[in-house]
This record gives C-alpha cells, structure tokens and sequence, in this order.
C-alpha cells in the first residue's frame, strides 16, 4: 500500500467516524438485505443446499442466498469439500445478525467515499470498531494500545461472512444457441452479483499460521457496484447513531434508526419528510411482536426506544396520531392499528440538497425526457434491464425503452421519481 493510500485511509477515516451521517444505498433491496441480516431469515430450502432469503420487500423481488468464496465453482470440488462449504453457509446463517447490517453500511459508506479509479479502497479493521463507538484500551500514561483482540476477531468473522452473501439483482429471459436443426430453447438467467469482496490484505503472519489483519482492499460485486455508484436519489444518509447503538441493549434503537433514516430518502422526492407509520409497521421494522401476556410491555419498550432516538438527535420529534391511549380490555389490537408521527431531524433535507449535489456530475437538462434518461443510463453504464431494477420496479425493461425512445407518457408519480433520478 502506497503513503498516499495510506494517508488518504487515515483521513477517509476521521471523516466518516465523527459525521452525523453516512452514506448508503436507499433502495428497497438494500433496505431488505439489512433487515435480512439482522432478523435472522437466511434459511435452507428443498430448491438449494445454501442459506437464501427472499426479497419481497415492497416491490423489489429476488434472493440472496450465502454462498463462501471458492464455493461458486462447486462443480470443480469433491463432495467431502462441497460439504465442508455448505456447513459453513449454514454456520454463517446462524451467526447473521445487526453486526452484519452494521458491516454491510459501513463498508457501503467507506467504498463510496473511498473508491479510487479502479473502483476498490482501502480500509482498518479498527475503522469499524471506531465507527461503532468502540473505545480501544488504554495503558498507563493514557496511551492506547489497540482493541481487545476479541472484538477485532468479532469484526473480521463478520467481514468473512459478508463476502459470502450473493445477492440476485434481476432476472431476464435469453434463448440458448440451439444444436444444428433445433429451435432455439429460451432459458431464465439470474444477475448474481457478491456485496462485497475482499482482494487484499496487509497485516502479520503469528507463530500459529492465522493473519492478524490490519489493513485490507475491498470492493463490491460489479452489479452491486453499480446500485452503489447510482445517482443521488439513490443514497440515504444514515445516522451514525445507527452503527454506535449497543446490538444487545439498544436492538430497537438501532433497527429504527436504519428504517426511517431509509424511509426519509424514500419520502424525499416528495416532499413529505415528516410521517406517519402504523405501530405494527414500526415492530415489523425492528423485528418484533407484542407480547401477547404483557402488551404494556412492548409499548413501554417503544415508547423509550422513540424517546431516546429523538434525545440523540436522530429524530426532531414523535407523538401518536390517532389514537386516546385508552387502557380498556383489547387496547392492544387498537395500539397496533394507532399511527405515530415521526418528524426528521431539522438539517435532514439540507444534507440530501448537498448529497445530491456533490453526486451529480452535471445535470441533464437539455433535450427530451426519453433523450435525458438514455444520456444518463449510459454515463452510468447500465443497461436498460438494470436501470429498471434500479428504479425500484416502477417500470420494466419494455417500458424504460418505450420511454428512451419518446413512445411513454410517465404518470406524475413516475415523472417525480424521474427527474429526482435525473438530479433535476
């Protein structure tokens, strides 16, 4: 590594561990592939030896499934070594959890601040526990001496197992090339892409054979990439609360804040910042239910969860909406139904004014709707099936052409979601 990588590592760093925010992807599989992680739903089917998920949210469709480096090529290994590799999946399935969302925004934010021309960067191991809110330890006269080699250990397995999540971004219909007097047979491919891949490491070798690893080069599978590098529109800004809350003590604190730090970009572009969300939908976003002997409980539990994100700045304010607070028989079912309207903090929209800016690199405002849109997927480098997915599943690959080609009338809504896409 270079003393400009190095240096630019260093400063990188103390960027993005002290900003209130950070940037990471907003679409809806992204959201999905957190919430994924975090509640634990990677599981093995009849269809696949290998630990996968759905991704129904909203209208983002597809899978992820975990799959180890080196796995991939399963065709080339014995049965005792797929084994081996399957094991692992579904060992790493079990271990999933809100350290893993954690990486997965965290590596996001790092790589679309760091990225160098051929699109990898540099990261420590200790940038993530810092980013956390970890403190390292300290020896006499005040000097630190690094982490507890039990949370860089915690860190790296976490880092292991992102590189083995494979995320399936579309699907789309091709004909194999046929045998001479056969017709063509016409086929479903998926688009695989990793999240991320480690490339290198720097570090030093112990008596014992492992790597104590201090430095590392990564980047994101090349779809992936390019849902990453997307236009503004889509990037949300995270707290950085959402990554320092405690995994085991403050679980809702940090659940809630990724959905609505996610919710805020998604309610952007229509000016609605300020919200409101069923109670239901709030537990279904931290992953849980009412407790059914004793509701009180769950309530309380939201209730302090919601008052310490807006004591931390993460949000501006919340209340009910709604709903009397009555305490009769069955308050329950009605609690569940009750609105609570949250508002952002007060610079939220400011923030996403600058991100926007700082992520267009000119504005298309010349020629027609269809002509801009063409001009811009191309600069991005996508294809039209890509940036369809991209758009969250408001319009298909038939449509995007029908409106490149001037031959489709958006609807408002669409036109919205357009020219926020566009940075216009």
């Amino acid at each position: 590594m270079s003393q400009d990588d190095s240096s630019e590592t260093s400063r990188s760093s103390e960027n993005l561990s002290y900003d209130r925010y950070l940037p990471v992807l907003s679409s809806l599989p992204y959201q999905a592939i957190r919430e994924s992680f975090y509640k634990g739903e990677f599981r093995v089917t009849e269809d696949s030896p290998w630990p996968l998920v759905l991704l129904s949210k909203g209208s983002a469709r597809g899978h992820a499934l975990l799959m180890p480096p080196g796995a991939d090529l399963a065709g080339g290994l014995s049965a005792e070594d797929k084994r081996a590799f399957v094991e692992m999946a579904q060992r790493q399935a079990r271990e999933m959890g809100d350290l893993d969302a954690d990486v997965l925004d965290a590596l996001s934010a790092l790589w679309l601040d760091r990225k160098d021309p051929k699109g990898a960067a540099w990261a420590k191991v200790d940038d993530f526990l810092e980013m956390r809110g970890l403190k390292p330890k300290q020896k006499v006269g005040g000097r630190h001496s690094g982490y507890r080699p039990e949370q860089r250990r915690e860190m790296m397995q976490a880092l292991v197992r992102q590189q083995s999540v494979w995320v399936v971004m579309a699907q789309m219909e091709t004909y194999e090339t046929p045998e001479l007097g056969k017709r063509p047979r016409k086929v479903v491919r998926s688009l695989q892409s990793r999240t991320f891949v480690i490339t290198d490491r720097f570090g030093e070798e112990l008596p014992d054979g492992s790597f104590h690893v201090d430095v590392f080069r990564f980047r994101p599978g090349d779809v992936f990439a390019a849902f990453l590098e997307g236009p503004g529109r889509q990037t949300a800004l995270l707290s950085a609360k959402a990554l320092k809350y405690d995994p085991y003590r403050q679980t809702w604190e940090k659940r809630l804040t990724r959905y609505l730090s996610w919710q805020w970009r998604v309610k952007r572009s229509s000016g609605q910042l300020v919200a409101s969300y069923r109670v239901q939908t709030l537990l279904e976003a931290v992953g849980e239910g009412v407790n059914e002997r004793y509701p009180s409980r769950t309530r309380e539990r939201l209730e302090n969860a919601l008052d310490t994100l807006e004591a931390d700045g993460v949000i501006a304010e919340w209340q009910y909406e709604r709903w009397d607070q009555a305490t009769s028989r069955g308050w329950a079912r009605e609690w569940l139904g009750a609105t609570v309207v949250v508002e952002p903090p007060a610079d939220i929209d400011e923030q996403y004014r600058e991100l926007g800016t700082r992520g267009s690199s000119r504005p298309l405002t010349s020629g027609s709707l269809g002509e801009r849109v063409r001009l811009r997927r191309k600069e991005l480098g996508l294809t039209q099936l890509q940036l369809a997915e991209l758009l969250e599943g408001v319009f298909d690959r038939t449509q995007i052409s029908k409106l490149e080609s001037d031959r489709l009338h958006p609807t408002p809504a669409q036109l919205r979601l357009l020219r926020a896409w566009l940075g216009e």
